[in-house]
């Protein structure tokens, strides 16, 4: 019994070649052997029918040969309408007819399954962009708050830190000259403008990247330079009041 179920499945696989029935002669010689292997009272298994296309059709698909089962199909098709007009017993037709039965609807159920599959993997490809999408707009919006709150902390941080310094100034102004005010005063000031610029740099390295903004660089330093020089000049000045009247 084995070894009838083993020459059926060679039998199924040779069909699925194009040229399998391309003649008279090999169409009378496949139906002999399908009629040799059904006799005495041999009848198919379906589990074994299924794998045979099963295997059929993977190998079509891994090596691109000729054989597949559409083609396994039409072949059967061709035995089934030979046997009838054919001088074969009626018992080998029921059959032969059982078996393009149960090879058609497996093929069937095997091109569903393959549709059932394909669409699940479409459906999973769009919902991977969807969450990508996601992903994206929730990483974009992380960014926005933490530049959100850079921007706050910045601005709080300067403003306190100017005003404390500030305060300690001005409670002192009576007791220092103009020299030394004027070079402290632009010394906090150097101190906050580059800290609050450093700040608002670090922000907006995190939301957009590493950023070269060549203009805004030269325009930090014009400022800073121009600070610095208010500081050269005044304490020259001191040296020379110092000087004059020492």
């Amino acid at each position: 019994m084995d070894d009838k179920q083993s020459k059926l499945g060679e039998v199924l696989k040779e069909l699925s070649s194009e040229d399998a029935v391309s003649n008279e002669e090999k169409i009378r010689g496949y139906l002999l052997r399908l009629q040799a292997i059904y006799q005495p009272e041999f009848r198919h298994f379906y589990s074994d029918i299924f794998a045979v296309i099963t295997k059929i059709d993977g190998d079509s698909r891994k090596t691109a040969s000729e054989r597949n089962i559409v083609t396994l199909q039409g072949n059967i098709n061709v035995l089934y309408s030979h046997s009838i007009d054919g001088d074969f017993s009626e018992e080998f037709k029921l059959c032969l007819r059982k078996l393009y039965d149960h090879v058609n609807l497996d093929i069937a159920r095997l091109e569903y399954t393959k549709r059932i599959v394909d669409t699940i993997n479409e459906s999973n490809t769009i919902t991977n962009k969807e969450l990508r999408v996601v992903k994206a707009k929730a990483e974009q919006m992380q960014k926005e708050y933490v530049t959100i709150l850079g921007i706050f902390s910045s601005i709080v941080l300067t403003f306190v830190a100017g005003m404390f310094f500030s305060s300690a100034v001005l409670s002192n102004i009576d007791k220092t000259t103009i020299y030394r005010l004027v070079f402290v005063m632009s010394l906090i000031g150097l101190m906050l403008f580059n800290l609050f610029h450093f700040l608002l740099d670090y922000v907006q390295r995190i939301n957009r990247g590493v950023v070269v903004d060549n203009e805004k660089n030269s325009l930090i330093s014009g400022i800073n330079v121009f600070i610095g020089l208010i500081m050269v000049i005044d304490f020259v000045l001191w040296l020379v009041y110092w000087w004059r009247f020492s």
